[in-house]
């Protein structure tokens, strides 16, 4: 069964369009989307692949509609408004719209709205501080601790592995690059970390030959990743 892929806001209004603000929104709505979409922990509504939020000056739906596993909803925005607020403010009211829209499609076509509420929350409490840790996870000599953990900016997505070995913990940065939201390379790469033997955590595919792992006792970065953007990786 295909997930749901994505949660994305196209917005059709004018008082950003063809401004300097236009990049900036694009990046804001984008980064507050992904991490709602992110924290709804993989549901999927039924025979939905995609949701898709169209911001008009006039609302131009009343209700969703589907194209094939695409469901469109429609909402408004006061543009003026939005562009007084302060950075975090910003992202309260664009996570107000997403969640107030996709709320609304969930009372009318009987998705879990206990999940979207959830994933609302979690967005809220965390400040806006985006970052997911997996599951910790143990070395074959049951010695050590690994975690893979993901945060996101607006701009940059950083892979880091959290290890504890001889009663020590260190934190160090695998890999960061350009943030390409819910179509990021680092949401495969980092749920997949584990412990590689009992010296290094971090990823290592066998079919595609990729890795990049964190030695704790040469306390040393390996990886000949290649993702698909490999000018996007910044180190």
């Amino acid at each position: 069964m295909w997930p749901l892929t994505d949660i994305t806001v196209y917005y059709d209004g004018n008082k950003i369009k063809g401004t300097t603000f236009v990049g900036e929104f694009k990046k804001a709505v984008n980064f507050i989307s992904d991490y709602y979409h992110n924290s709804l922990a993989g549901y999927k509504p039924p025979k939905t692949g995609r949701i898709c939020i169209q911001i008009k000056e006039k609302r131009f739906l009343q209700e969703p509609t589907y194209f094939g596993a695409i469901c469109t909803l429609s909402s408004t925005m006061n543009e003026g408004k939005y562009l007084q607020l302060s950075k975090k403010e910003q992202y309260r009211y664009l996570l107000e719209l997403i969640h107030t829209a996709v709320i609304e499609a969930a009372e009318k076509l009987g998705w879990d709205k206990s999940i979207f509420e959830s994933a609302y929350h979690i967005v809220l409490g965390s400040d806006f501080v985006f970052e997911k840790r997996q599951k910790e996870k143990k070395a074959k000599n049951r010695k050590s601790t690994g975690v893979a953990i993901l945060a996101k900016t607006e701009d940059i997505s950083t892979l880091k592995v959290q290890i504890t070995a001889g009663g020590a913990t260190s934190e160090v940065v695998l890999l960061e690059k350009k943030n390409w939201f819910w179509w990021d390379d680092l949401y495969r790469i980092a749920a997949k970390c584990k412990w590689i033997d009992d010296d290094s955590f971090g990823f290592d595919s066998k079919s595609t030959n990729e890795f990049v792992y964190y030695s704790f006792r040469e306390d040393k970065v390996k990886r000949n990743i290649n993702l698909a953007d490999p000018a996007s990786i910044i180190k």
